[in-house]
């Protein structure tokens, strides 16, 4: 790791004491060995804070989506801990929560993965898929303002309003994305249109988080910068922390507070925005995939330009 990385991630991380009150995750030295001995994770170690932008980047096998699977508890390390607040979500997958404990999970924390269309109900339209999520976070509103809500949130993803009332199987790839990326705002109470923190995430007041795994990839400039700007209302609206795997490092540049760089299980480099992208804009890190991503920022970052961090 370069004296950079050093630096970087002890401010990344601070000290390895309990949780803060900004803290929303914590991961301490987690390690994940698969069946058949494959090592997912290497002694990661990091913090995300409450209501910032965290982004995660790396190579394919590099560890990504596993770390997220800690943080949601869809997965338990082999070794070390993770923790969201003053508990660990390791110990209970939202798999095995049951009633209240449960709903608050959910009410707090989502995930966005890349398997989109496999995530949607075959038989439900967009607008209704997304119409759900609302029922979970926010009963008290109407069955119609719920539905209204959904194709609001869907026209500031850029789906077209033909789209909204069509099932998973007449939406392209990218489409099925948008409507897991509304489903799970929806499902931390974000509607378009509220004042900053108004109704903030769970009524008891804790910070939310929205993990993000690629939500760009595979969406046209134009779509990439409505997605985002989207995600950055509902982060002010909601105080969320946005958690977000990307490869793309236009994305990461102009999205990202702090970010980590992962390579073969590892965190290979880790800081703000500004320590971890030079003055031209280039990506610094030794990580030979970075260097070659650091050719093609500048065209992506132009076609991005409409978005403003």
């Amino acid at each position: 790791m370069s004296h950079l990385a050093d630096t970087s991630a002890r401010e990344c991380h601070g000290d390895m004491n309990e949780p803060t009150a900004t803290t929303i995750f914590r991961v301490e030295d987690a390690r994940v060995v698969f069946p058949g001995g494959a090592v997912g994770l290497d002694g990661v170690t990091l913090e995300i804070r409450a209501g910032e932008r965290f982004v995660i980047v790396g190579e394919s096998g590099a560890g990504k989506t596993t770390l997220l699977r800690l943080l949601v508890g869809l997965g338990r390390p082999t070794a070390g801990r993770v923790w969201l607040d003053g508990g660990t979500t390791g110990p209970a997958a939202p798999s095995e929560l049951r009633g209240p404990a449960e709903r608050a999970f959910r009410r707090r924390v989502q995930l966005a993965g890349q398997d989109a269309r496999d995530a949607l109900d075959p038989a439900l339209p967009a607008g209704a898929a997304v119409a759900q999520g609302y029922a979970l976070a926010r009963p008290e509103l109407p069955k119609a303002d719920r539905l209204r809500a959904a194709r609001t949130l869907l026209g500031e993803l850029a789906l077209a309003p033909d789209r909204i009332d069509a099932p998973p199987s007449r939406l392209s790839g990218g489409q099925c994305r948008r409507v897991v990326v509304a489903r799970a705002l929806a499902a931390l109470g974000f509607v378009p249109g509220e004042s900053e923190g108004e109704a903030g995430p769970g009524r008891s007041g804790a910070s939310g988080a929205l993990l993000l795994d690629e939500p760009t990839a595979g969406l046209d400039p134009d779509r990439a910068a409505a997605l985002l700007a989207t995600l950055e209302s509902a982060r002010r609206a909601r105080s969320l922390a946005l958690v977000i795997v990307t490869h793309d490092l236009a994305v990461a540049r102009r999205v990202a507070d702090r970010l980590v760089v992962m390579q073969a299980g590892r965190a290979v480099a880790a800081g703000s925005r500004e320590e971890l992208f030079a003055g031209d804009g280039s990506f610094v890190s030794e990580a030979p995939y970075a260097r070659a991503l650091s050719a093609s920022l500048a065209e992506r970052d132009r076609a991005l330009s409409a978005w403003k961090a």
